[in-house]
């Protein structure tokens, strides 16, 4: 046990298909506590756990700070977001 969270956590990259594709997918399909979404291009982080809270940050990436500001979004809300 390496949190009180219980659970499983993975990052996700799929060769050749667009990260948000599967971002969506996984929402729309999967049951998950947790997704992180970094960009079109970049892993996807989503873990599973017995809260299944269905929580989906956005990670936008700041060039002037050179870092990720998360914001968190409503399914509705990012099915609907092109990335």
């Amino acid at each position: 046990r390496i949190c009180l969270r219980d659970g499983f956590a993975v990052d996700l990259f799929v060769p050749n298909v667009k990260s948000l594709e599967v971002a969506k997918y996984i929402v729309k399909a999967l049951p998950y506590d947790r997704l992180y979404y970094y960009g079109t291009d970049r892993p996807i982080h989503v873990s599973y756990g017995p809260e299944q809270n269905r929580k989906i940050t956005y990670m936008r990436f700041s060039h002037a700070h050179q870092r990720y500001f998360p914001s968190n979004r409503s399914s509705v809300n990012f099915l609907g977001s092109n990335g």
